[in-house]
């Protein structure tokens, strides 16, 4: 229970950071942004809240007690498998992560907070569309930022992502992600506030109220979720 309290309390601030950050900026931080002459490690969703929280994305209020996975910052992988366009932003891998929105079957995310279209592959490609905050349509009920999943090729994806394939992930792949918690994971919201949920009400469940949290028109966009 205190490890929990512990997590929540690290939500929380760094809710008030992203908060922070958008209302200076209008806007929600990125997913990502490439390397470029001023950021030449190119740079990620939390190097844009850290002014406000600097302790670092290996430490303080960035670890969860109970995350037991490893931990990759920023760009350490860029040298791996460049694009021709050079528009590739890498996965870290830690205790927290952002919402991307949700997957179609092209692995396009879409309607999430860190960007109005990213595609998940290997390496994760942007464009740089960030979500105003006028977008973000109900924000008590939008997710934000919360705990990784830690098991597996999940191993502490900096990203949350809702998905049609979510069903085809292995029940070992999840254990470790289920018990950080006694069985939920934290989650907070673009108002702030701290949630505990199983990983079937995140995940699993398809009812319009559990899909439309993931997106900022708190639509439900069941169509994402039908093969093709």
């Amino acid at each position: 229970m205190a490890r929990a309290t512990q997590c929540k309390s690290n939500l929380r601030q760094i809710g008030i950071a992203l908060l922070s950050y958008t209302s200076e900026h209008g806007a929600f931080p990125l997913y990502g942004r490439i390397a470029s002459a001023s950021e030449p490690n190119g740079a990620k969703w939390y190097d844009d809240i850290m002014p406000q929280l600097p302790q670092g994305w290996h430490n303080g209020v960035y670890r969860c007690p109970t995350y037991r996975d490893y931990w990759v910052g920023g760009l350490e992988l860029s040298t791996l498998d460049q694009r021709p366009d050079g528009r590739n932003v890498y996965i870290s891998n830690g205790s927290y992560a952002y919402n991307c929105g949700s997957r179609d079957s092209t692995y396009q995310s879409l309607y999430g907070l860190a960007g109005n279209s990213l595609r998940w592959m290997s390496p994760i490609t942007i464009e740089p569309a960030a979500v105003r905050e006028s977008e973000v349509q109900s924000p008590s009920d939008m997710i934000a930022v919360g705990d990784s999943l830690s098991r597996s090729y999940h191993a502490g994806m900096d990203f949350l992502s809702r998905n049609l394939y979510m069903n085809s992930i292995r029940v070992d792949d999840l254990i470790e992600a289920s018990q950080r918690h006694r069985g939920r994971l934290h989650t907070m919201f673009a108002d702030g506030h701290v949630e505990a949920n199983t990983l079937k009400k995140l995940f699993f469940d398809t009812d319009d109220a559990s899909l439309r949290r993931w997106h900022i028109d708190n639509e439900p966009h069941a169509e994402l979720f039908k093969k093709n």
